[in-house]
């Protein structure tokens, strides 16, 4: 079928093929297909605030965007469009001992189903979070966190919490000028890293070495100096090697022993 026909307006179906697709038409009938289709390879999967993992209770995991301002953002393909979920309450996730628990946040969209979110006898979730641990990842799903949980442990600990795999996200960049920050989503500007190199070079000064710490050397080739905080270059070692070599006769002895050279 290459049209539908509604109020005798003819419209392409859901089927028909293009080249290519603009943002959402006059009379096109699957608004909600339109719509999702509009972001999708400009906004792309990941987090971009919220949904921060915590230990929970027990063998759980709490995934809260209370940092957030209570509310989370994140984006999740799902086939041909851009799906994105909103959190608006904490989440708790059931995790197992002796497993790695891959949790990830799912979104469904599907022309024709109804989920969760408009139908509440719907099999289908429009957005859930949960663990996997068969170590795969659905092309509808983004990591949240890692989980690794040992033998015989009764409850999740924060070392336990891997967030390696995670892709955090900004729409836009926000500019800071905190050096004490552990703020991923936030880029440092000129004043923050000068406060910084300041701060480092401000607590760092120089001191020579001697014989008793480390510090700064300084080279000399002189081969008649008594200091005991300079260090001597191969052309003073040179010299005295020279110097030694020339003053000792082939027949010398040491402590009574001759030479065997």
């Amino acid at each position: 079928m290459g049209a539908d026909k509604t109020n005798n307006i003819m419209t392409l179906s859901s089927g028909v093929s293009q080249s290519l697709l603009a943002d959402v038409q006059y009379f096109e009938l699957y608004s909600s297909l339109a719509l999702n289709r509009k972001l999708k390879n400009i906004v792309l999967p990941g987090f971009y605030c919220g949904f921060e993992p915590v230990p929970g209770t027990g063998l759980s995991v709490r995934i809260t965007s209370e940092n957030s301002e209570g509310k989370g953002a994140a984006s999740v393909d799902v086939n041909n469009v851009q799906i994105s979920v909103q959190q608006i309450e904490d989440v708790t996730v059931s995790v197992k001992a002796g497993a790695t628990n891959i949790i990830v946040l799912e979104a469904n969209f599907e022309h024709g189903v109804k989920t969760t979110q408009v139908d509440s006898a719907s099999s289908v979730s429009a957005a859930r979070i949960y663990a996997r641990t068969d170590n795969t990842i659905g092309q509808n799903q983004i990591e949240l966190c890692r989980v690794i949980v040992p033998s015989g442990a009764t409850a999740v600990t924060k070392e336990m919490i891997v967030l390696k795999y995670r892709v955090n996200r900004a729409v836009g960049v926000e500019f800071s000028n905190e050096i004490s920050s552990t703020e991923e989503r936030k880029a440092a500007t000129p004043k923050a890293v000068k406060a910084a190199y300041d701060l480092a070079n401000g607590k760092y000064t120089a001191q020579d070495a001697t014989t008793t710490q480390k510090g700064i050397v300084q080279l000399s080739s002189d081969t008649n100096s008594t200091s005991e905080t300079l260090a001597a270059t191969p052309k003073a070692v040179k010299a005295a090697y020279d110097l030694a070599a020339g003053k000792a006769p082939s027949n010398h002895t040491s402590h009574g022993i001759r030479s065997l050279v």
